[in-house]
């Protein structure tokens, strides 16, 4: 597995908890200051912009597919409260999680449904604000 997909998959598996750069940076073999300039070359934005965009993106799959409150929600995506969340959540989607939860189409029809259904519904936009990355860029961190 390549330090990329390394980073890709530890990041997924602890979104609930702390992450810290220096972990992020031992565990491909990197001093923290390098890997940081590697994580912005590789992936085309900070590390800490990536975090809060996965865990929006975990979030939203969990308002989706659990009757989870937003406190839980929050907590389970590791922000530190639900004002964070909903904090950050406004910012990058624009509009709260609960006018975002009651507009999505899906959410009609039973938090039941999945982020990748509601994706296909929404289009290429939706997708796009996935891949993070840019398959273009020179990848620093060897993937």
């Amino acid at each position: 597995m390549c330090r990329k997909q390394k980073v890709e998959k530890f990041i997924d598996a602890n979104l609930d908890q702390r992450i810290l750069i220096s972990g992020l940076a031992s565990l491909v073999g990197l001093s923290s200051s390098q890997f940081q300039r590697a994580f912005k070359q590789s992936f085309g934005e900070t590390t800490h912009m990536y975090l809060i965009k996965r865990r929006i993106e975990r979030a939203k799959t969990i308002m989706l597919s659990q009757q989870l409150n937003f406190a839980e929600i929050a907590l389970a995506c590791g922000f530190s409260d639900q004002s964070h969340m909903t904090r950050l959540f406004t910012r990058l989607v624009g509009e709260p999680p609960n006018n975002w939860l009651r507009n999505s189409a899906y959410a009609q029809q039973g938090r039941d449904s999945t982020l990748q259904d509601w994706q296909m519904a929404q289009g290429d936009n939706a997708g796009a604000a996935h891949h993070i990355f840019d398959v273009s860029r020179q990848d620093a961190l060897g993937c």
